[in-house]
C-alpha cells in the first residue's frame, strides 16, 4: 500500500505540476497576445504615416510632372514661334544662329559686368568695416591696457 499511495502521490505531484505549467502557459500566451495586438497597433499607426507620406509626396510629384509638362509645352510654343519669326524674316539658319550666339554673349557680358559691380561693392563695404573695427579695436585695446 505504501508503494501503490507513493505513486498516487507522485502521479497528483505530476498532475499538480501540470496544471502550474499550463497554467504559466496560458499567462504567457496572454502576454503573447496582448504584445501581438500592441505590435500590430504600433505596426498600423506606423503604416498609416507612412502612407500619409506616401501619399503627400505622390501629390507633390504629380504637381511637378504637372508644371513640368507646362513648361514643356510653353517651350515647345516658343521654339515654333521662333522658327517662324525666322522664316518671316527671310534670315538663314546661319544668320539666325550668329544672332542667337551674339545675344547670348551680350546677356553673358552683362552678366559678368553685374557679377564684378556686385563683388567690388562687397569688397568696398568689407573694408569700410575692417576700417570701423580696426577704429574701435584700437580704441578699446588702448583703454583697456590704460586702465589696467
Amino acid at each position: 500500500m505504501t508503494v501503490e499511495r507513493a505513486t498516487t502521490l507522485e502521479r497528483f505531484q505530476s498532475l499538480v505540476s501540470w496544471a502550474a505549467g499550463a497554467q504559466e502557459m496560458c499567462k504567457t500566451e496572454d502576454i503573447s497576445v496582448a504584445s501581438a495586438k500592441a505590435d500590430e497597433d504600433w505596426y498600423d499607426s506606423e503604416f498609416a504615416e507612412v502612407e500619409s507620406r506616401l501619399q503627400h509626396q505622390n501629390l507633390a510629384n504629380d504637381t511637378l510632372c504637372t508644371e513640368n509638362g507646362r513648361l514643356r509645352a510653353e517651350i515647345d510654343r516658343l521654339q515654333v514661334e521662333e522658327k517662324a519669326a525666322v522664316v518671316r524674316s527671310g534670315q538663314t539658319d546661319d544668320e539666325h544662329e550668329s544672332q542667337i550666339e551674339a545675344a547670348k554673349s551680350q546677356l553673358l557680358g552683362s552678366i559678368v559686368s553685374a557679377i564684378q559691380e556686385a563683388v567690388g561693392l562687397h569688397a568696398r563695404a568689407s573694408r569700410a568695416l575692417e576700417h570701423v573695427g580696426l577704429s574701435k579695436g584700437a580704441s578699446s585695446s588702448g583703454s583697456s591696457s590704460s586702465s589696467a
